[in-house]
């Protein structure tokens, strides 16, 4: 897991969806994630595993198939429902991790998520919550590798949690702006 930090400007963003874009398997796409004022661990959570799953927000689909004999004589008609099931409105440590676990066996390789904007979590209980996940992961090897995103100092100052979640981590603190292409 990577925590990239810095001063605003920096080049914090471009250099996570860079190595996002370069680490995630050929056969999907990173996951994409930003923190606003509202934004809880919840929901970000839940934000990852549906765009791991590859879930429209707005929609579902219904799938149905006509199977045939040539001649008429033998017609089955089959109807599927592929609807996904909802993901539940609170999301603990632990159901965080088994989502997270469920939805990356479906894919190839290992998983990218970013988290942009980190420091705009405004709980630092939300923020704990994080450093506990990053540590779960790793101790149950979950084939997802997380990129936060944060304006501020040091990792500890952002993510203001389990301290054994640091060796799990790789800082990166960006020097103040603008980054240059060296």
């Amino acid at each position: 897991h990577v925590f990239i930090y810095g001063e605003r400007g920096a080049g914090k963003t471009s250099l996570a969806h860079a190595a996002a874009f370069r680490h995630e398997s050929s056969y999907s796409q990173p996951v994409l994630c930003a923190c606003g004022r509202q934004t809880t661990f919840s929901s970000i959570v839940k934000d990852a595993v549906e765009q791991l799953l590859g879930r429209s927000k707005a929609a579902t689909r219904e799938l149905t198939r006509d199977l045939g004999v040539a001649g008429g004589i033998f017609t089955a008609k089959a109807s599927v429902k592929d609807i996904a099931k909802p993901l539940p409105d609170s999301v603990d440590l632990n159901s965080a991790v088994a989502l997270l676990a469920e939805a990356t066996t479906r894919r190839r390789g290992r998983s990218i998520v970013v988290i942009d904007e980190f420091e705009n979590l405004a709980s630092t209980d939300e923020r704990a919550l994080f450093a506990e996940l990053v540590k779960q992961l790793a101790d149950r090897d979950v084939p997802v590798a997380l990129i936060f995103c944060g304006v501020g100092q040091s990792v500890a100052e952002l993510l203001q949690g389990h301290l054994s979640a640091r060796r799990y981590l790789e800082g990166v603190d960006l020097p103040v702006p603008p980054m240059s292409f060296d």
